[in-house]
């Protein structure tokens, strides 16, 4: 009987995963939460999915308040994960968002709802760095630029109803620099979570080393740095 309801789910749901992926006793779990940006809005229309071995379990888009609720299949890999607004999944992705992926999904290997919660999904931002020249300079500037990936991995080891989630998962990346005397003015953007932090670190020539610290606070984000 149960090779016989494997079946009926392969012919069912064949467009969605592979049947050649082993799937934990037929077994299912429910998968709920609430998706808001960086103000508290629910975000509608995001795509949210389960998924191990590049085989989706379960999927679902969130609806006008936010909510997403859906039933996954299990699995016997160890690699499952819930992916939201994940570029590389088999829905669609919101370019305006960032995205977060759950990994070492224990809870998910036996049936259980797990519950989410309220997931901080921030609006992606730009930030624009300016280098510019002072006239008649012979000063040289080394920098380094380190703000917020728009990829956050979030790890899930501990069966708890509810899960814990927070806002400052993402890793830091590091843009390192040198302008000369010789150099124009010259720009380049990066991309990073609306509300996060930009952090320039530079020296002028060999003096010592200055921090500045500055709020993503638009969509467009702009700073100059002159030397």
């Amino acid at each position: 009987m149960r090779i016989f309801y494997f079946l009926v789910v392969c012919f069912v749901f064949g467009s969605s995963f592979s049947c050649e992926e082993p799937i934990l006793d037929n077994s299912r779990s429910r998968v709920r939460g609430q998706l808001v940006d960086e103000s508290g809005s629910p975000i509608p229309g995001i795509y949210v999915e389960v998924s191990a071995q590049s085989t989706r379990l379960g999927f679902s888009y969130t609806d006008d308040a936010g909510f997403f609720e859906f039933t996954s299949l299990n699995s016997s890999y160890d690699d499952v994960a819930l992916h939201i607004n994940e570029p590389f999944t088999k829905g669609s992705y919101n370019e305006a968002f960032t995205s977060i992926s759950y990994f070492n999904n224990n809870f998910l290997e036996a049936e259980n709802t797990v519950n989410y919660g309220v997931v901080e999904l921030p609006r992606l931002a730009t930030f624009e760095l300016v280098t510019k020249p002072e006239t008649g300079t012979e000063n040289t500037v080394d920098f380094r630029l380190t703000y917020t990936d728009v990829f956050c991995e979030r790890n899930r080891v501990d069966f708890e109803e509810e899960v814990s989630n927070s806002r400052n998962c993402f890793e830091n990346l590091e843009q390192f620099d040198r302008k000369t005397p010789d150099d124009f003015t010259d720009s380049f953007s990066v991309s990073t979570p609306l509300n996060s932090l930009v952090f320039l670190d530079y020296r002028i020539n060999n003096g010592e080393e200055i921090r500045v610290e500055i709020p993503v606070t638009n969509l467009m984000t702009s700073y100059e740095l002159s030397y």
